[in-house]
């Protein structure tokens, strides 16, 4: 079996280090396995990126769900329950893009919010208010937040990612 370039150059280096009777037997098997095991590293980097993803949503989801569940009675300027919601939850996760999260608040039963995309729209949404906060009746915030994984030249996929919490109003 004739080996050059780099096989040559490794297969001199294990010479030098005292393996005299080296075939290539173990440059070939590392041929075969290194791009397979790269693929799965970057196959596990890929689904920690979207499991970390998904984790900030959920705990934004659920502070900003919290936030309007005891905001009932407060006295502030801007007692809106989705400017409360849509304030914590980008506080909470700075690094999402607002512009592409779709909040759905439903307070006390009834959907006072239907979808809406984009942080800002959200907050001004003109029909959400706080005389719809009733204590011992429920807050569920909804966010949908759209996540694409693309893995080398395999594609890409579209996903979205969703949180939906329920409060109790205090």
């Amino acid at each position: 079996m004739k080996i050059s370039g780099i096989g040559r150059w490794l297969l001199s280096r294990g010479r030098l280090l005292g393996s005299e009777e080296s075939s290539g037997q173990a440059l070939l098997e590392f041929a075969v396995v290194a791009p397979l095991l790269l693929l799965l590293c970057l196959g596990m980097v890929v689904f920690g990126i979207a499991l970390n993803e998904q984790l900030v949503i959920s705990n934004a989801t659920e502070l900003a769900a919290q936030q309007v569940a005891i905001s009932r009675g407060q006295t502030t300027s801007s007692n809106n329950p989705c400017e409360i919601a849509e304030t914590t939850f980008t506080n909470a996760a700075p690094d999402l893009n607002a512009s592409n999260l779709t909040f759905t608040l439903t307070l006390s039963g009834q959907s006072a919010i239907a979808s809406t995309t984009g942080a800002g729209n959200f907050a001004t949404a003109t029909n959400c208010s706080s005389a719809a906060l009733v204590e011992g009746q429920t807050v569920t915030l909804t966010v949908s937040y759209p996540y694409t994984a693309s893995f080398i030249n395999f594609g890409t996929k579209s996903y979205t990612l969703t949180s939906t919490i329920e409060q109790v109003i205090e």
